[in-house]
């Protein structure tokens, strides 16, 4: 996995993962609350079965949100070292 950052700067990578947690986590909870909402008032769950469902619904999407923001950072990250990169007076050689 970490190979496929190995072109980019490191405290860069850092720095994306990082925001995707916290935002990969927020959505996660936002989603969970939703589903327990919805578990609850919409399909009639039991108050336990609107706990799981939450929970569940919580972990999953807060997963799948931190992948899918993780994959946006980095895709960004790369089109800033590109762009830095072709503006630079100095360009490395591509075949090393």
């Amino acid at each position: 996995m970490e190979a496929q950052y190995s072109d980019l700067p490191p405290d860069a990578v850092q720095r994306c993962k990082k925001e995707a947690y916290r935002d990969g986590a927020f959505g996660g909870l936002t989603s969970g609350l939703t589903g327990a909402l919805i578990g609850g008032k919409l399909m009639g769950l039991s108050r336990n079965l609107t706990v799981v469902a939450g929970c569940i619904t919580g972990v999953l999407s807060g997963y799948l949100f931190t992948l899918a923001f993780r994959d946006a950072n980095m895709a960004r990250l790369r089109k800033e070292v590109r762009t830095t990169a072709a503006r630079s007076s100095f360009v490395p050689d591509a075949r090393s």
